[in-house]
């Protein structure tokens, strides 16, 4: 709808319009309803034949009836000159007649025996009591029959346009109807919302229907639809319409605007007890509100229990509706707020205090939650930061690094060129194995940092697993049989294909059989195996340390960190770290497992079909 349609002056005349095509609609229905019982479509209109007529003289017969039983001769009853009246009995005896020749025979009652009445105390057959009209009705015939007369002639005058009219003002009052609702809660500013009369209780709305309904029920008993009282039934169905309409739009109003229960004094007297309740603690809470509940559904209960009364089923629904729809909502904001912890527990720590939660219990562990959010992504920040920083660090240190160590390098290697003897010989030795020693540490952190932020470019191509390791075993065996070390080689016959870079899984290999070399007990046995299993190729390498093994294997892949805990070997502490980054860049996994002097390193790649 557009906001034309939302103004106030529009909305107030298509009610009024609403309540007159309901008037008009109810009106023509009972036009038409008497018009079709009276016959009046299909043959000439006849005031004596209407019911009309007929009820008014049945209202004169029954009081002839009564006095019958209380004056001794019919002359005694007064009566309206539009009315007369026989009486004759089955043999056709005449008791009393009151007919003229402009009389017109309505309608008759039949009486039987014995009659107790003082004017046919004596008689044994059956009577007739006929009623008659004398037309043409003049005013000072009657006033009751005057009416009837009026009536009847308006209706039969008009009765072509009930038909007519009935459809017209139905189409009319659906089109408005529906016009009320779709813009109910609507305002021309663009708010939604409860405004005016919509900010009343809304109990007194659901009372006043209550009431209205429980007076129909008892009215309609005593109306009659063969006269002129259907038009006053029709006008109290017209007013039933018309409030049936203003509770409908006033609850679609709160509805639309969100604020259903804030316009209850339900609500206003829960919001001032929960300040109240609020110093509570939850447990004992919850207790008061179910022993409460308990309360109301005992008075209810106790309502019916006297005497079932409309009053007593509605306030049980009442109070019981209530209760399910604070459930609900309960329930709904709970969602909402296990929402908020899914979204946590996913690593999305931008959680923010839902304003929608209804409830300050729900509300409050919500702002928990988003403190809880807050402070995790603050703890990964710090912690991003610093490895940023580490890595810079790292990279910097190393790159300031190579450019002295490289000068060293190169005149420890013009100085050993150099005819030296004695001690000067030894010292140019150690400074040439501790340089190159310095400089593959440097190499190892440009690598390790590169490695970590994953800076390195990985081309990937179809190599053998089972070949490459085949040939890194052989280009280490001179080493391994240097350090006392018995290779185990366990390598299946057929090609274990697997997707990776060449050169990166050479280092791999390198860093492992480094290890072993550098660390494993001599005289012991090194186990090398390669295997498929459930779609990965798994390298399996395991060795016994000659140092103890103090740290897990976890800790073995972090950098710096070293089996040898007094650190009296060579080693930087960075080859399983780099390692495992370089593995994880390659799609694979690194698992070292430690158990007792036990060093079992297991890498996994995807194999390529």
């Amino acid at each position: 709808m557009t906001n034309h349609f939302c103004r106030t002056w529009v909305k107030v005349l298509a009610f009024c319009l609403f309540v007159l095509m309901t008037a008009l609609c109810f009106l023509s229905a009972a036009g038409t309803y008497t018009a079709y019982t009276n016959g009046w479509y299909f043959s000439q209109p006849v005031f004596a034949e209407s019911g009309i007529c007929k009820e008014v003289v049945s209202e004169d017969l029954s009081s002839i009836i009564s006095s019958m039983y209380i004056f001794s001769s019919l002359d005694q009853l007064r009566l309206d000159e539009a009315f007369s009246y026989r009486i004759i009995t089955e043999s056709g005896r005449i008791l009393a007649d009151t007919t003229n020749k402009s009389s017109v025979y309505v309608t008759d009652y039949t009486l039987y025996p014995p009659y107790e009445s003082l004017v046919m105390q004596d008689m044994t057959e059956a009577a007739f009591l006929e009623g008659y009209i004398d037309l043409p009705i003049v005013p000072a015939g009657g006033v009751r029959y005057y009416n009837a007369w009026r009536l009847f002639n308006l209706v039969t005058g008009v009765q072509a346009f009930f038909i007519p009219v009935l459809i017209l003002s139905f189409i009319l009052c659906i089109f408005l109807f529906t016009l009320l609702l779709s813009t109910a809660g609507k305002h021309a500013d663009g708010e939604p919302g409860p405004r005016g009369l919509d900010k009343f209780p809304y109990e007194l709305y659901c009372l006043g229907i209550f009431l209205l309904f429980v007076v129909w029920f008892h009215l309609t008993d005593y109306l009659s639809l063969n006269t002129g009282r259907f038009f006053f039934i029709s006008f109290l169905i017209v007013g039933c319409t018309i409030l049936a309409t203003l509770f409908l739009m006033t609850t679609v109003a709160r509805t639309r605007g969100g604020k259903f229960l804030r316009t209850t004094m339900t609500y206003w007297l829960i919001r001032g007890s929960g300040k109240f309740l609020r110093v509570i603690p939850l447990v004992w809470r919850t207790a008061l509100c179910y022993l409460g509940y308990l309360f109301f559904n005992f008075i209810g209960a106790a309502m019916l229990f006297n005497g079932p009364t409309a009053l007593g089923l509605f306030f049980l629904f009442l109070f019981n509706g209530f209760a399910g729809a604070v459930l609900i909502a309960y329930a709904r904001d709970l969602r909402r707020l296990q929402k908020a912890g899914e979204e946590l527990a996913a690593g999305n720590f931008a959680v923010q205090p839902d304003e929608r939660l209804r409830f300050p219990d729900l509300k409050a562990h919500s702002s928990h939650l988003a403190g809880v959010g807050m402070g995790m992504n603050r703890a990964l920040e710090d912690r991003m930061r610093s490895e940023r920083m580490k890595t810079e660090l790292i990279t910097n240190v190393s790159h300031d690094l190579k450019t002295p160590l490289t000068s060293i390098v190169t005149y420890v290697d013009l100085l050993s060129c150099c005819p030296l003897e004695g001690e000067a010989k030894n010292y140019v030795s150690v400074l040439e194995r501790q340089a190159h020693r310095l400089k593959k540490l440097t190499e190892d952190l440009v690598d390790a940092s590169k490695a970590a932020s994953g800076a390195l470019q990985i081309n990937p191509e179809t190599l053998d697993l089972t070949e490459l390791v085949h040939q890194a075993v052989g280009e280490y065996s001179q080493r391994l049989e240097d350090a006392g070390l018995i290779p185990m080689i366990a390598l299946p016959e057929e090609p274990v294909r697997i997707l990776s870079d060449s050169r990166y899984l050479w280092r791999v290999l390198d860093n492992l059989l480094s290890n072993a070399v550098k660390y494993t007990l001599s005289g012991t046995r090194v186990y090398i195996s390669v295997h498929q299993e459930n779609g990965w190729a798994v390298l399996t390498m395991k060795n016994i340390s000659a140092a103890p093994l103090t740290v897990s294997g976890e800790e073995l892949t972090e950098r710096f960190v070293r089996g040898d805990a007094s650190r009296s070997t060579e080693g930087s502490g960075l080859g399983l770290s780099i390692t495992k980054s370089l593995v994880e860049l390659m799609h694979g996994s690194l698992q070292i497992v430690v158990d007792g002097d036990l060093f079992k390193a297991i890498i996994a790649f995807p194999v390529s079909m």
